[in-house]
């Protein structure tokens, strides 16, 4: 049995592969389980294990001649009910809502929390400040596409763990469009130029009034013949007949919608480009708001009902069932579940910007060390559950692709930048 992605581009292993295709799915659905949490603010947070795939080492005849190939899933699915309200009856067409990142509390006249973006300007060479959304934005954005020799680049809400709320430092599509809503995916041409924003039904007012619409078009999802953010990119690159590169971070996309976004170009004979660097933290300068610095406090055992330990043995439990070495929880709520941690790095939301790796004889918690108070990193320790700094994750899940191991992943919730190290890795292998 051998262990290798090897020679397989991105775009092989995107585009689904034969072999992928063919790896066999494990369903657990006959031991389907559904646990009940309550959590810090009174909210009831369920956990479902339910037709679970896994990430298992492909049979070959040589090791030379097999690549490795995988499907995923991870048996922790816990969500936290947030309720925010986005909308704003006072702005004028065009003006995005601002307030101060210490500004959250509710609008005048409602009872409901708000979240709101930070001014962030952006310094221009003249001196001058732009607002999110601006032209100016939009323009030194399309000279950074210029400069990394890309075409389109695809800005969607989420941050690395698929947030539908991310922290302040993660809020690029506010940034860049203006809309403050939860949902939307924006994409910004500069060949030719263009721009636009997708979003739901609960939000098409507030973009109607916070979209500048000199400069974006405003898809409505869902809505008949409105096209989705892929199939308006591929429209406007495919305009000259040439083929075109789309640029996108690999850590703010999920597996599943990198796949499908380059699924789409290639029909088209464009491709996907992976940047090493986010061209708008270029453009958003010192004005984007800090990494978010608050800590981490434990969730004490007469709310969360069941010791970490327990939780960890039930992990291990499935991972042994299905033939897995190693599991990678991405998102931040199942972080927080599966650790019994809290934390303040989004607004309304008591999670903390960190990753869970667990593995047959060791568990380890990514975060900012410093955000971990003493009594924290003991609960942590006492739980067998070792710290690490945040950005050490993407050499751990190398490291452990790498060794052999199986990797099981959530491919709609991880992102593919931490794909493209689990391949690293197998390249060692």
């Amino acid at each position: 049995m051998d262990f290798c992605l090897g020679y397989l581009s991105p775009v092989d292993w995107l585009s689904r592969a034969p072999l992928i295709a063919a790896l066999p799915k494990v369903s657990v659905s006959d031991t389907q389980r559904e646990k009940v949490e309550t959590c810090g603010a009174g909210a009831r947070m369920a956990r479902t294990l339910s037709q679970l795939s896994t990430v298992v080492p492909v049979p070959s005849a040589s090791a030379a001649a097999a690549p490795r190939a995988w499907t995923a899933a991870v048996p922790l699915r816990p969500r936290l009910t947030q309720w925010l309200s986005s909308s704003s009856s006072s702005q004028q067409q065009g003006q995005p809502l601002h307030r101060s990142a210490q500004d959250t509390g509710p609008r005048s006249g409602s009872s409901h929390p708000r979240r709101y973006v930070a001014v962030c300007g952006v310094s221009s060479g003249s001196g001058g400040e732009q607002a999110p959304g601006s032209a100016r934005v939009l323009d030194e954005l399309r000279r950074q596409l210029d400069a990394e020799g890309v075409d389109a680049f695809v800005i969607p809400t989420e941050d690395p763990h698929s947030s539908e709320y991310p922290a302040l430092y993660y809020a690029r599509r506010e940034f860049v469009t203006g809309f403050t809503g939860s949902f939307g995916t924006a994409a910004v041409t500069s060949n030719p130029p263009a721009a636009a924003l997708t979003t739901d039904g609960r939000y098409f007012l507030q973009a109607e009034m916070q979209l500048n619409k000199q400069h974006y078009e405003l898809l409505k999802g869902g809505m008949p013949d409105v096209p989705t953010i892929n199939e308006w990119v591929v429209n406007k690159l495919s305009k000259d007949g040439t083929p075109k590169k789309v640029g996108i971070d690999p850590l703010v996309h999920s597996i599943d919608s990198a796949r499908a976004l380059s699924e789409e170009l290639e029909q088209e004979g464009h491709s996907l480009v992976f940047l090493k660097t986010n061209p708008l933290d270029t453009v958003w300068g010192e004005d984007r708001p800090p990494m978010p610095e608050d800590q981490i406090r434990v969730h004490d055992i007469k709310y969360a009902g069941r010791t970490v330990e327990d939780k960890l043995k039930e992990m291990r439990f499935h991972m042994e069932e299905n033939g897995v070495q190693a599991l990678l929880v991405t998102t931040l709520d199942e972080v927080a579940w599966l650790y019994n941690i809290r934390g303040s790095d989004v607004p309304h939301c008591p999670v903390a910007l960190s990753y869970a790796l667990v593995e047959a004889e060791q568990a380890t918690l990514f975060t900012n060390p410093s955000k971990v108070t003493d009594v924290c990193k003991a609960h942590l320790e006492a739980s067998g559950v070792m710290i690490k700094p945040y950005d050490a994750v993407s050499t751990a899940v190398e490291q452990v692709t790498a060794s052999g191991s199986s990797l099981w992943i959530d491919p709609a919730t991880c992102n593919i930048g931490l794909l493209t190290a689990a391949a690293a890795g197998i390249a060692k292998s």
